[in-house]
Protein backbone atom coordinates (compact mmCIF):
# COMPACT_ATOMS: atom_id res chain seq x y z
CA UNK A 1 0.00 0.00 0.00
CA UNK A 2 1.34 3.39 -1.00
CA UNK A 3 -0.78 6.52 -1.43
CA UNK A 4 0.00 10.23 -1.39
CA UNK A 5 -3.35 11.99 -0.99
CA UNK A 6 -4.83 12.51 2.47
CA UNK A 7 -7.70 10.20 3.39
CA UNK A 8 -9.95 11.62 6.13
CA UNK A 9 -12.16 8.93 7.66
CA UNK A 10 -15.55 9.91 9.07
CA UNK A 11 -17.03 7.67 11.74
CA UNK A 12 -20.25 8.24 13.64
CA UNK A 13 -20.45 5.52 16.26
CA UNK A 14 -18.70 2.39 17.49
CA UNK A 15 -21.03 -0.06 19.13
CA UNK A 16 -20.96 -3.07 21.41
CA UNK A 17 -24.75 -3.30 21.66
CA UNK A 18 -27.10 -5.58 19.74
CA UNK A 19 -29.49 -3.75 17.42
CA UNK A 20 -33.18 -4.66 17.37
CA UNK A 21 -35.31 -4.52 14.26
CA UNK A 22 -34.01 -2.02 11.71
CA UNK A 23 -32.12 0.11 14.24
CA UNK A 24 -28.66 0.88 12.78
CA UNK A 25 -29.50 -0.83 9.46
CA UNK A 26 -27.34 1.78 7.70
CA UNK A 27 -24.19 0.74 9.58
CA UNK A 28 -23.70 4.20 11.07
CA UNK A 29 -22.44 2.56 14.28
CA UNK A 30 -19.80 -0.05 13.41
CA UNK A 31 -19.00 -3.05 15.61
CA UNK A 32 -16.25 -2.59 18.17
CA UNK A 33 -14.16 -5.52 16.90
CA UNK A 34 -14.21 -4.12 13.36
CA UNK A 35 -13.24 -0.67 14.61
CA UNK A 36 -10.31 -2.08 16.57
CA UNK A 37 -8.99 -3.93 13.52
CA UNK A 38 -9.32 -0.81 11.38
CA UNK A 39 -7.49 1.47 13.80
CA UNK A 40 -4.80 -1.15 14.36
CA UNK A 41 -4.33 -1.41 10.58
CA UNK A 42 -4.02 2.38 10.27
CA UNK A 43 -1.56 2.53 13.15
CA UNK A 44 0.70 -0.04 11.48
CA UNK A 45 0.44 1.14 7.88
CA UNK A 46 -0.31 4.86 7.79
CA UNK A 47 0.82 8.22 9.09
CA UNK A 48 -2.12 9.32 11.24
CA UNK A 49 -2.49 13.10 11.41
CA UNK A 50 -4.56 15.18 13.75
CA UNK A 51 -6.83 17.76 12.14
CA UNK A 52 -4.55 20.43 13.64
CA UNK A 53 -1.69 18.91 11.64
CA UNK A 54 -3.85 18.68 8.52
CA UNK A 55 -4.68 22.38 8.77
CA UNK A 56 -1.08 23.39 9.52
CA UNK A 57 0.44 21.37 6.67
CA UNK A 58 -2.14 22.65 4.21
CA UNK A 59 -1.75 26.30 5.20
CA UNK A 60 2.03 26.01 4.94
CA UNK A 61 1.67 24.41 1.48
CA UNK A 62 3.66 21.39 2.58
CA UNK A 63 3.30 17.90 1.16
CA UNK A 64 1.54 15.18 3.12
CA UNK A 65 3.66 12.49 4.79
CA UNK A 66 3.55 8.93 3.45
CA UNK A 67 0.13 7.24 3.54
CA UNK A 68 -1.59 10.17 5.32
CA UNK A 69 -4.83 9.53 7.22
CA UNK A 70 -6.95 11.55 9.67
CA UNK A 71 -9.70 10.12 11.88
CA UNK A 72 -12.89 12.06 12.64
CA UNK A 73 -16.25 11.46 14.30
CA UNK A 74 -19.47 13.36 13.63
CA UNK A 75 -22.41 14.12 15.93
CA UNK A 76 -21.34 13.28 19.51
CA UNK A 77 -22.75 9.85 20.31
CA UNK A 78 -22.18 8.41 23.78
CA UNK A 79 -20.35 5.39 22.38
CA UNK A 80 -17.64 7.74 21.08
CA UNK A 81 -16.30 8.03 24.61
CA UNK A 82 -17.46 4.70 26.07
CA UNK A 83 -16.34 2.43 23.20
CA UNK A 84 -14.21 4.28 20.62
CA UNK A 85 -12.04 6.49 22.84
CA UNK A 86 -10.56 3.63 24.92
CA UNK A 87 -9.38 1.93 21.71
CA UNK A 88 -7.90 5.16 20.36
CA UNK A 89 -6.15 5.69 23.70
CA UNK A 90 -4.81 2.13 23.78
CA UNK A 91 -3.35 2.47 20.29
CA UNK A 92 -2.25 6.09 20.84
CA UNK A 93 -4.18 7.40 17.83
CA UNK A 94 -5.45 11.00 17.49
CA UNK A 95 -9.02 11.81 16.46
CA UNK A 96 -11.32 14.81 16.10
CA UNK A 97 -14.88 14.75 17.43
CA UNK A 98 -17.29 17.16 15.74
CA UNK A 99 -20.29 17.55 18.05
CA UNK A 100 -23.68 19.26 18.15
CA UNK A 101 -23.62 21.13 21.50
CA UNK A 102 -27.38 21.74 21.50
CA UNK A 103 -27.88 17.98 21.89
CA UNK A 104 -25.21 17.31 24.53
CA UNK A 105 -26.42 16.29 27.98
CA UNK A 106 -30.04 15.66 26.93
CA UNK A 107 -32.25 12.67 26.23
CA UNK A 108 -32.99 14.05 22.76
CA UNK A 109 -31.94 12.14 19.67
CA UNK A 110 -31.00 13.40 16.22
CA UNK A 111 -33.83 13.99 13.76
CA UNK A 112 -32.65 11.22 11.43
CA UNK A 113 -32.71 8.80 14.38
CA UNK A 114 -36.22 9.96 15.28
CA UNK A 115 -37.38 8.82 11.86
CA UNK A 116 -35.69 5.45 12.28
CA UNK A 117 -36.99 4.94 15.84
CA UNK A 118 -40.59 5.83 14.98
CA UNK A 119 -40.73 3.39 12.09
CA UNK A 120 -38.74 0.67 13.84
CA UNK A 121 -40.91 0.63 16.97
CA UNK A 122 -44.39 1.45 15.67
CA UNK A 123 -47.19 -1.08 16.02
CA UNK A 124 -48.99 0.47 13.06
CA UNK A 125 -49.09 -1.45 9.79
CA UNK A 126 -49.20 1.72 7.72
CA UNK A 127 -49.45 5.49 8.04
CA UNK A 128 -49.73 8.56 5.86
CA UNK A 129 -47.61 11.72 5.72
CA UNK A 130 -48.00 14.95 3.79
CA UNK A 131 -44.80 15.16 1.76
CA UNK A 132 -45.84 17.68 -0.90
CA UNK A 133 -48.90 15.51 -1.25
CA UNK A 134 -50.22 12.68 0.90
CA UNK A 135 -48.11 9.52 0.81
CA UNK A 136 -48.85 6.16 2.41
CA UNK A 137 -46.09 4.11 4.01
CA UNK A 138 -46.45 0.37 4.60
CA UNK A 139 -44.34 -0.75 7.56
CA UNK A 140 -45.23 -4.38 8.24
CA UNK A 141 -42.01 -6.01 7.03
CA UNK A 142 -38.35 -5.42 7.81
CA UNK A 143 -37.60 -4.23 4.26
CA UNK A 144 -40.68 -2.03 4.01
CA UNK A 145 -39.57 -0.26 7.20
CA UNK A 146 -36.09 0.35 5.77
CA UNK A 147 -37.60 1.62 2.52
CA UNK A 148 -39.86 4.00 4.44
CA UNK A 149 -37.01 5.37 6.56
CA UNK A 150 -34.88 5.99 3.48
CA UNK A 151 -37.67 7.69 1.59
CA UNK A 152 -38.61 10.02 4.47
CA UNK A 153 -34.97 10.84 5.28
CA UNK A 154 -34.16 11.67 1.68
CA UNK A 155 -37.20 13.90 1.39
CA UNK A 156 -36.42 15.71 4.66
CA UNK A 157 -32.85 16.43 3.53
CA UNK A 158 -34.17 18.34 0.53
CA UNK A 159 -36.81 20.59 2.10
CA UNK A 160 -36.65 23.51 4.51
CA UNK A 161 -35.87 22.91 8.17
CA UNK A 162 -39.41 23.99 9.07
CA UNK A 163 -41.02 21.50 6.68
CA UNK A 164 -38.70 18.75 7.87
CA UNK A 165 -39.58 19.46 11.50
CA UNK A 166 -43.31 19.36 10.73
CA UNK A 167 -42.95 16.02 8.98
CA UNK A 168 -41.23 14.57 12.05
CA UNK A 169 -43.98 15.90 14.34
CA UNK A 170 -46.56 14.27 12.06
CA UNK A 171 -44.54 11.03 11.97
CA UNK A 172 -44.47 10.89 15.77
CA UNK A 173 -48.24 11.35 15.88
CA UNK A 174 -48.92 8.78 13.15
CA UNK A 175 -46.67 6.09 14.62
CA UNK A 176 -47.57 6.73 18.29
CA UNK A 177 -43.89 6.56 19.25
CA UNK A 178 -41.97 8.98 21.47
CA UNK A 179 -38.45 8.83 19.99
CA UNK A 180 -35.83 9.46 22.68
CA UNK A 181 -32.54 8.07 23.95
CA UNK A 182 -34.25 5.11 25.65
CA UNK A 183 -35.27 3.72 22.25
CA UNK A 184 -31.78 2.34 21.54
CA UNK A 185 -28.37 2.53 23.20
CA UNK A 186 -26.82 3.74 19.95
CA UNK A 187 -29.02 6.85 19.98
CA UNK A 188 -27.58 8.11 23.26
CA UNK A 189 -25.51 11.30 23.19
CA UNK A 190 -22.55 12.37 25.31
CA UNK A 191 -22.82 14.51 28.44
CA UNK A 192 -20.77 17.67 28.89
CA UNK A 193 -18.55 15.78 31.32
CA UNK A 194 -17.87 13.30 28.50
CA UNK A 195 -17.03 16.05 26.03
CA UNK A 196 -14.75 17.82 28.52
CA UNK A 197 -13.01 14.53 29.28
CA UNK A 198 -12.25 14.01 25.59
CA UNK A 199 -11.08 17.61 25.29
CA UNK A 200 -8.60 17.14 28.15
CA UNK A 201 -6.78 14.41 26.22
CA UNK A 202 -3.77 15.38 24.13
CA UNK A 203 -4.96 12.90 21.50
CA UNK A 204 -8.37 14.42 20.88
CA UNK A 205 -9.79 17.61 19.37
CA UNK A 206 -13.35 18.86 19.80
CA UNK A 207 -15.01 20.66 16.90
CA UNK A 208 -18.45 22.02 16.08
CA UNK A 209 -21.09 20.40 13.88
CA UNK A 210 -23.98 22.92 14.07
CA UNK A 211 -26.15 23.24 17.15
CA UNK A 212 -28.65 20.42 16.57
CA UNK A 213 -27.67 19.04 13.17
CA UNK A 214 -29.84 21.28 11.02
CA UNK A 215 -28.67 21.39 7.41
CA UNK A 216 -27.24 24.86 6.83
CA UNK A 217 -28.58 25.44 3.32
CA UNK A 218 -32.12 24.56 4.46
CA UNK A 219 -32.08 27.58 6.77
CA UNK A 220 -32.11 31.29 5.93
CA UNK A 221 -29.00 33.43 6.34
CA UNK A 222 -29.96 34.75 9.77
CA UNK A 223 -30.64 31.21 11.01
CA UNK A 224 -27.29 29.98 9.65
CA UNK A 225 -25.39 32.77 11.41
CA UNK A 226 -27.25 32.15 14.67
CA UNK A 227 -26.78 28.38 14.43
CA UNK A 228 -22.99 28.66 14.00
CA UNK A 229 -22.69 31.41 16.63
CA UNK A 230 -24.72 29.52 19.25
CA UNK A 231 -22.89 26.26 18.69
CA UNK A 232 -19.47 27.89 19.09
CA UNK A 233 -20.51 29.91 22.12
CA UNK A 234 -21.75 26.77 23.88
CA UNK A 235 -18.52 24.94 23.10
CA UNK A 236 -16.39 27.84 24.31
CA UNK A 237 -18.44 28.14 27.50
CA UNK A 238 -18.10 24.46 28.42
CA UNK A 239 -14.56 23.86 27.19
CA UNK A 240 -13.17 27.24 28.26
CA UNK A 241 -11.41 27.65 24.94
CA UNK A 242 -12.14 28.77 21.39
CA UNK A 243 -12.91 25.99 18.91
CA UNK A 244 -11.28 26.27 15.49
CA UNK A 245 -12.53 23.07 13.86
CA UNK A 246 -15.96 22.35 12.37
CA UNK A 247 -17.71 19.94 10.00
CA UNK A 248 -20.85 20.49 7.93
CA UNK A 249 -24.03 18.63 8.98
CA UNK A 250 -24.79 16.03 6.26
CA UNK A 251 -21.94 17.65 4.35
CA UNK A 252 -22.86 16.95 0.74
CA UNK A 253 -22.40 19.50 -2.04
CA UNK A 254 -25.90 20.97 -1.62
CA UNK A 255 -25.64 21.24 2.18
CA UNK A 256 -23.15 24.12 2.39
CA UNK A 257 -22.23 27.10 0.24
CA UNK A 258 -19.97 30.16 0.16
CA UNK A 259 -22.15 32.03 2.65
CA UNK A 260 -21.78 29.21 5.19
CA UNK A 261 -18.01 29.20 4.65
CA UNK A 262 -17.85 32.98 5.14
CA UNK A 263 -19.70 32.69 8.46
CA UNK A 264 -17.36 29.96 9.68
CA UNK A 265 -14.35 32.07 8.77
CA UNK A 266 -15.95 35.03 10.56
CA UNK A 267 -15.77 32.96 13.75
CA UNK A 268 -12.14 32.00 13.05
CA UNK A 269 -12.82 28.40 12.05
CA UNK A 270 -9.65 27.16 10.33
CA UNK A 271 -10.83 23.90 8.84
CA UNK A 272 -14.19 22.34 7.91
CA UNK A 273 -14.39 19.00 6.09
CA UNK A 274 -17.40 17.93 4.09
CA UNK A 275 -18.82 14.42 3.74
CA UNK A 276 -18.23 14.31 0.01
CA UNK A 277 -16.36 11.11 -0.77
CA UNK A 278 -12.74 11.30 -1.84
CA UNK A 279 -9.14 11.96 -0.84
CA UNK A 280 -7.31 15.29 -0.64
CA UNK A 281 -4.27 16.72 -2.38
CA UNK A 282 -1.94 19.00 -0.35
CA UNK A 283 -3.33 22.06 -2.17
CA UNK A 284 -6.91 21.33 -1.06
CA UNK A 285 -9.08 24.16 0.28
CA UNK A 286 -9.58 23.50 4.01
CA UNK A 287 -13.31 24.23 3.66
CA UNK A 288 -13.72 21.68 0.85
CA UNK A 289 -11.94 18.70 2.38
CA UNK A 290 -13.40 15.35 1.41
CA UNK A 291 -14.00 12.40 3.74
CA UNK A 292 -14.89 8.71 3.58
CA UNK A 293 -17.97 7.74 5.61
CA UNK A 294 -16.81 4.49 7.22
CA UNK A 295 -19.39 1.72 7.44
CA UNK A 296 -22.19 4.09 6.48
CA UNK A 297 -24.37 2.64 3.72
CA UNK A 298 -21.90 -0.25 3.35
CA UNK A 299 -18.84 1.80 2.37
CA UNK A 300 -16.07 -0.76 2.77
CA UNK A 301 -12.90 0.17 4.67
CA UNK A 302 -10.77 -2.12 2.48
CA UNK A 303 -12.16 -0.51 -0.66
CA UNK A 304 -10.99 2.93 0.49
CA UNK A 305 -7.42 1.74 0.89
CA UNK A 306 -7.40 0.06 -2.49
CA UNK A 307 -7.95 3.45 -4.12
CA UNK A 308 -5.07 5.46 -5.66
Amino acid sequence: MNFTNLKILCYHGVTNSVSKGIENFSGKHIEVEIFYRQIDFLKKNCTILSMDEVAELSMQKKTWPKNPVAITFDDGFKNNISVAAPILNELDVPATFYICPGMIGSDQIFWVDKIEACINLTKEKSFKLDMNGEMEFLVESHQSKINSVQKIKNFCKNVSADQKNQIIVDLINRTNINPNSSCAENYQIMSWDDVCSLDESNLFIIGGHSNKHEIFTKQNKEEIYRDIKNSLEKLRSHLDQTVKHYSYPEGQMNHFDEYVIQQLKLFNIACCPSSIEGSNEPTVDLFHLRRYMIGFEELAFDEIFSKD
